[in-house]
């Protein structure tokens, strides 16, 4: 665990990532134009002329306010379709505010929108599939951004030192969350949904203010150090599905959490997933017909405090209004998760509708 220990003294590394960067490849025959938009003047390089399609390109650093882009750029009287955010266009635009692309983007590039330090919102189309490696890396204002439901893959380090960023919607169809994410993002809590299958290294570590944790039943594997140094995530509820959760998973984690796992197969996992505080002061729900393989895998049963927690279970309803959504949902910590249980993981739940409070399992 040294090497993940040391983590911080690493950090100038991560910020020299903010600062360097790799030469896109540019097809030899691209042609560039410029063309103003509401009052913006950008370049923009075609990538299919016979498709009439172009990206943008690096734009200057003197850029501010809010830019809206066009959804068809034109070069004189010929029209093309904007497809693409380009490769670093507005790496270290420090003064653009927000951030309007169009329904016809389906790409936004690596490094698009780094260091954009004083970004604070942005609106990204469903049309967008790919958000590639550290789009929004030290957007240090962003405080919130919401991911169409077109996207399958959140890149590695793509949020990576958003301080400022507290919550952040995962739709349903992501399907991975790459290494280092949200590491040293200002996240204070997170579900990831039940299209998620592989949480990758580093993916929310160093969070500060990241309180609860709920994953969905279809995670398989938590990669190592995922939610490494964490030392306020107190509540972490894990699925039935996981097969593989690498050292130091949730190590330096508060001491004191409440670990739910309501596997009747536990996973054998590395001992290095907690830090032997958490072994010995904090608590694993478990189910109590899983009792014996707890007591006989490593590491839940390590855990000083294990409980059972099938009589809790015992005639629990789910209550839902007409529309199916529940009013609003609660861990057992009290701690608000969601207005409605779609989506979330195995777990008890506190619903309450109205003045009526009701415990969940889902």
């Amino acid at each position: 665990m040294k090497h993940i220990q040391n983590s911080r003294r690493l950090l100038p590394v991560y910020w020299a990532l903010c600062l360097l960067s790799i030469m896109a490849a540019v097809p030899a025959n691209a042609r560039d134009f410029e063309y103003t938009y509401e009052g913006q003047t950008l370049t923009y390089t075609v990538i299919d002329e016979d498709a009439k399609t172009c990206a943008t390109k690096r734009a200057t650093t003197d850029l501010s306010g809010a830019v809206i882009l066009p959804e068809h750029p034109q070069d004189g009287n010929v029209e093309y379709t904007l497809s693409a955010i380009g490769y670093e266009t507005f790496d270290f635009c420090q003064n653009i505010i927000s951030i309007k692309i169009p329904n016809s983007v389906t790409i936004i590039e690596e490094s698009a929108f780094e260091s954009c330090t004083s970004l604070t919102s942005i609106v990204i189309p469903n049309s967008v599939t790919i958000i590639g490696e550290g789009a929004f890396r030290c957007c240090e204002s962003l405080t919130s951004i919401d991911i169409p439901n077109s996207v399958e893959s959140i890149g590695d380090y793509t949020f990576v030192v958003c301080s400022s960023l507290t919550s952040i919607n995962i739709p349903n169809s992501v399907k991975r969350i790459g290494d280092r994410a949200f590491y040293l993002s200002g996240l204070t809590s997170i579900v990831i949904p039940n299209s998620v299958t592989e949480i990758g290294d580093w993916a929310f570590s160093e969070c500060d203010g990241l309180t609860s944790v709920y994953l969905s039943n279809s995670v398989t594997t938590i990669g190592m150090a995922a939610f490494f140094n964490n030392a306020n995530l107190k509540d972490i509820t894990l699925p039935t599905s996981l097969t593989n959760i690498g050292s130091g998973a949730f190590y330096n984690c508060n001491s004191q959490a409440s670990i739910t796992y309501l596997a009747e197969e536990p996973a054998d996992c590395p001992v290095e997933i907690f830090n032997e505080e958490t072994y010995q002061y904090g608590t694993l729900n478990f189910l109590e017909s899983a009792a014996d393989k707890i007591s006989k895998t490593t590491p839940w049963n390590l855990f000083v405090n294990r409980i059972g927690r099938d009589a809790d279970f015992n005639s629990i309803t789910e209550v839902r209004d007409s529309d199916g959504e529940a009013q609003m949902v609660y861990n057992l910590s009290g701690i608000k998760v969601a207005n409605n249980l779609e989506g979330l993981p195995a777990g008890v739940y506190i619903v309450r509708k109205g003045s009526k409070v009701t415990k969940v399992i889902i």
